[in-house]
């Protein structure tokens, strides 16, 4: 995570809470552009389902962002 991003997302109050660090996170990074969520629902739109949900979901995992 590096110092820097450590220092701006890890607090004394919530350094045993992984959940509110990882709210943190990603309400920081997360994108709010229409284009950038219009490419991200276009990629997920594009998967191919394949034999069931579980190899379909893991399809996804193994997706290279």
């Amino acid at each position: 995570m590096g110092d820097t991003n450590y220092q701006r997302f890890v607090s004394s109050r919530n350094e045993k809470n992984p959940a509110d660090i990882w709210s943190k996170l990603m309400n920081y990074y997360e994108s709010t552009s229409v284009q950038n969520q219009s490419i991200v629902f276009q990629d997920f739109i594009s998967f191919t389902y394949r034999k069931d949900i579980s190899t379909f979901l893991n399809d996804l995992d193994v997706y290279p962002y």
